[in-house]
């Protein structure tokens, strides 16, 4: 509203020729000062309020669901606590079809052998890169069963109950699993470290 005015007046406020009406002249060119110190003052004040608003905001936001403390770092392999990593190695998963008998392919990551720190026990596992979700956890006890790929030197075959899809409390269920490893030497490494735990009392 003080801009409208200050405009209009504005209009009004050429100064008169030969100095006729110099009087009204100097009313108006005040009115106009005045409304203009009034408008800067308006403004100055807008501007001291919103800071104060932002400054004294004691607004606080609580986060919906509360994570783990591990959950907040950047992307990071979980830790898998009280073990000893005793064989890992990057490979890639094979599940094979019941019905079809072909491999298909279930994860690719780190395949890590780990043992327990407290117990001694043993478990082969396998988790998918990035979303780090478990494909493959079982132990490496008599249940496990291990060998050569037919038709492939640095693939293992691996038949075991596997921990991770074992979820209705019964009898787990017997699965065939094809670990591939970049060479065939880590092929023989994991073999060799699977019948040493197997061998070791």
């Amino acid at each position: 509203m003080l801009l409208k005015e200050t405009l209009e007046i504005q209009s009004f406020s050429r100064k008169p020729a030969n100095g006729t009406g110099m009087e009204e002249f100097e009313s108006i060119s005040q009115s106009i000062r005045d409304i203009r110190l009034k408008y800067l003052e308006y403004l100055a004040d807008a501007s001291l309020k919103a800071k104060d608003d932002e400054d004294t905001s004691n607004t606080e936001f609580k986060p919906l669901v509360s994570l783990p403390l591990h959950c907040l770092y950047e992307e990071k392999m979980p830790v898998e606590l009280d073990v000893e990593e005793i064989f890992s190695i990057e490979s890639q998963l094979f599940i094979q079809d019941k019905q079809s008998a072909t491999w298909i392919a279930q994860a690719k990551g780190p395949c890590k052998v780990l043992r327990n720190k407290k117990t001694g026990r043993c478990r082969i596992l396998i988790r998918q890169m990035r979303t780090y979700k478990v494909a493959l956890n079982c132990w490496v006890d008599a249940s496990l069963g291990t060998q050569p790929h037919s038709s492939s030197n640095r693939s293992v075959v691996v038949t075991c109950p596997n921990i991770n899809i074992h979820d209705d409390g019964g009898e787990l269920e017997s699965q065939a699993f094809c670990i591939r490893f970049p060479l065939e030497k880590d092929a023989q490494h994991f073999l060799h470290t699977i019948t040493e735990i197997k061998c070791s009392p």
